[in-house]
């Protein structure tokens, strides 16, 4: 009885091992300030961005998305984002501009993550709640 529990401890300590260097490595990957290089709804040919679209994810696990506009830059929705596993994260906002959809502050929204080799690109893709799929490649600056 008590191998056994010795085993399953051991067992235990190395899956909290690993899922806390997994969330580390995953934020690292992250950190940075990326630009919007291409999009468009999943399935169809990406589309190239225009200009001006930035998304920062900090290594306190918050994150911005900013638009530059003519009339000087702004940030789209801010909030905090978790690395669930090696596809998928979750974004939580706090704040979001009035113009822009989405349910109320504070819901979780999960949205799936691929790094290119070198994780100079992401490529994200999501679900909107009108049940639009979306893509978007965005290029770590």
């Amino acid at each position: 009885m008590k191998s056994i529990l010795k085993i399953a401890t051991a067992l235990l300590a190395l899956q909290l091992l690993a899922i806390t260097t997994f969330a580390q490595t995953g934020n690292k990957t992250f950190t940075g300030i990326w630009e919007l290089a291409q999009s468009g709804p999943t399935g169809s040919a990406l589309q190239n961005a225009g200009p001006g679209y930035l998304k920062i994810f900090n290594a306190d696990s918050t994150f911005a998305n900013v638009q530059i506009r003519n009339t000087g830059a702004i940030i789209s929705h801010s909030g905090k984002y978790t690395v669930d596993d090696a596809q998928n994260y979750t974004e939580t906002a706090s704040y979001r501009i009035p113009e822009m959809g989405g349910g109320p502050l504070g819901n979780a929204f999960k949205l799936k993550y691929k790094f290119s080799e070198d994780a100079k690109m992401i490529q994200i893709s999501y679900v909107l709640e009108n049940g639009i799929a979306a893509t978007e490649i965005w290029r770590k600056l």
